[in-house]
């Protein structure tokens, strides 16, 4: 499948942590894995980051500080290797960050969360947040290149049931836990 409007552009931040990485208590989240025997004592738990963008040393550098690894994914900024080892890297923890909207059709958008999903281990979590821009529903090019979808965030949920099961807090706003 192709996509009418690329969204490499849309992701261009080097140096600003991506917002869903601040509203995550990443302490709470380690100790909850260990609890829950999906790490051992003294691992290092392994985040990828689903279409992490062009940059990435500063969220690696911010996760190390609370004893997680990192590993992006990214199809226009990372190269073929890099991206094949994240995406069979079986990760504890899978954050997708404004990227379901920025994709104009509806079956990419979905074979996106599909494959986040797909490569999961039993227990994993997933942080998944979007742009709603204006809530509209009305899709539009937001600059050259560059494609919004204006929906809200419950409208990307791929399995709401498993979501409702799963959600370890409600302190995450837009940003969804399962």
């Amino acid at each position: 499948m192709k996509q009418e409007y690329k969204s490499a552009n849309t992701s261009v931040n080097t140096v600003k942590l991506p917002a869903i990485y601040s509203k995550i208590d990443w302490l709470t989240l380690r100790a909850y894995l260990f609890s829950h025997h999906m790490i051992d004592e003294g691992q290092m738990p392994l985040v990828l980051d689903y279409g992490c963008g062009k940059k990435t040393d500063h969220i690696a550098h911010f996760l190390h500080y609370y004893n997680f690894n990192f590993l992006g994914y990214d199809p226009y900024w990372l190269d073929k290797g890099t991206n094949t080892i994240a995406v069979r890297s079986n990760p504890d923890i899978c954050i997708c960050s404004n990227v379901l909207n920025v994709i104009k059709e509806k079956d990419i958008v979905d074979r996106v969360h599909c494959e986040v999903i797909r490569q999961s281990k039993s227990g994993q979590l997933y942080f998944i947040s979007v742009y709603e821009g204006d809530k509209s529903y009305a899709g539009r090019q937001t600059k050259p290149n560059c494609w919004q979808r204006n929906e809200t965030t419950d409208m990307y949920l791929f399995n709401k049931e498993a979501l409702k099961r799963k959600v370890i807090t409600s302190q995450l706003g837009s940003c969804f836990v399962f």
